[in-house]
């Protein structure tokens, strides 16, 4: 009976001994395995912006580009802009809405009111 009691106190002194070492160990693998997790998205992240860089670096993505963002023309070409009133893209997130009817002063002070909304800063 004695012999069972030393066995019994021996494996209760080393799961106090391992047993925090034990959840450290856990923890510490668990942790290593986010931060993998979290490398891997910004990896990914990293070879997007290096793949927009080298569509930058192409003079006709350049050109495509200000000929969509910034209505650029060559000379001697002329642009036509088609206003559809139920174009939704035209709207971007986060811009202020005015009603069509309302004054000029009025659509800069709602634009600094979602400007100035601190819901709106991320």
């Amino acid at each position: 009976m004695r012999h069972g009691a030393m066995i019994v106190g021996a494996l209760v002194l080393l799961a106090i001994i391992v047993g925090p070492t034990l959840k450290a160990y856990i923890g510490q693998k668990q942790q290593i395995s986010a931060l993998r997790e979290q490398v891997t998205a910004q990896e990914k992240v990293v070879d997007e912006l290096k793949a927009e860089q080298a569509r930058w670096q192409d003079p006709a993505y350049v050109e495509q580009q200000a000929r969509q963002r910034l209505k650029f023309v060559k000379v001697g070409e002329k642009a036509y802009t088609v206003l559809d009133p139920e174009d939704t893209q035209a709207i971007a997130p986060g811009m202020a809405q005015a009603s069509k009817d309302s004054a000029w002063y009025a659509t800069i002070w709602s634009s600094l009111e979602a400007a100035d909304a601190p819901a709106a800063a991320k």
